[in-house]
């Protein structure tokens, strides 16, 4: 099967996905910044938010197969694809609800409880 380069998953979607990461990452300001996280916090109704960074994949994932989180929404990820994918099938099966958003059919919509199908940007309409 030929892989093409501008569809997602191809070896350069993913460098431009890490390049586009990497520059959002250097615009984001950091969780330590109390001003910023102040108006985020009034941006989104909330009188505080964490001072504290969330949850990594992996993390999230030792999480999940512990039983601490009940309920996943997973977009755009193959498990064979992170570091442990035996562990990370592992947390999907221990996860009491899923919701997939996803090109295809996968290792994680078979495990689904709800899949939303998302379009390819090369399926997406272009704009003038």
């Amino acid at each position: 099967m030929r892989r093409w380069p501008w569809i997602p998953g191809g070896p350069a979607s993913a460098a431009r996905s890490r390049r586009r990461a990497a520059r959002a990452a250097a615009r984001r300001p950091p969780i330590d910044d109390d001003a910023a996280r102040g108006d985020l916090a009034r941006a989104w109704g909330r009188r505080v938010l964490p001072a504290e960074p969330g949850r990594d994949t992996g993390q999230i994932l030792a999480a999940a197969a512990a039983g601490d989180i009940g309920a996943l929404v997973v977009a755009g990820v193959d498990p064979a694809d992170l570091p442990g994918p035996a562990a990370a099938l592992a947390a999907l099966e221990s996860t009491e609800f899923i919701v997939s958003l996803e090109l295809r059919a996968s290792a994680v919509t078979d495990r689904a409880d709800v899949v939303f199908p998302v379009a390819a940007v090369s399926e997406k309409a272009a704009r003038s």
